[in-house]
């Protein structure tokens, strides 16, 4: 009879030992996957800022090919692709040209919601 409640205990214990195992790596699971899950938004958001540089560098490319390739003066600005409307790149990024004056620009790249400015001042 003695044997059969010792036996009848120790499954009882097993189950809490293996309850409390799972329990603790669901827990370190979990803080990790906060911490990592954090990490990759903030991987994600320095690339997209990244390429919206990139996307405002391309638009002051644009708008300085497009005022030396006119051939009469005044050179203007207001002619540059992304003056009034965003122009929208090949892989889906975007550029706006805003006129500072008749010598200075800015251009905005634009990806996933993430603005950056390059300015460019007596550039012509």
């Amino acid at each position: 009879m003695k044997d059969k409640i010792f036996f009848n205990q120790s499954q009882g214990i097993a189950i809490i030992y293996t309850l409390l195992l799972v329990s603790v790596a669901l827990a370190i699971v979990f803080v990790l996957s906060t911490i990592f899950i954090g990490k990759l938004k903030l991987i994600k958001e320095s690339s997209d800022s990244l390429e919206s540089i990139f996307a405002a560098d391309s638009g002051i490319e644009s708008c300085l090919y497009s005022v030396r390739k006119q051939q009469t003066p005044p050179q203007s600005i207001s002619n540059c692709p992304g003056v009034s409307v965003p122009v929208t790149l090949s892989n889906g990024v975007q550029f706006q040209i805003i006129p500072l004056g008749s010598q200075s620009l800015r251009s905005v790249g634009i990806v996933n919601g993430i603005n950056r400015a390059l300015e460019v001042n007596e550039a012509f």
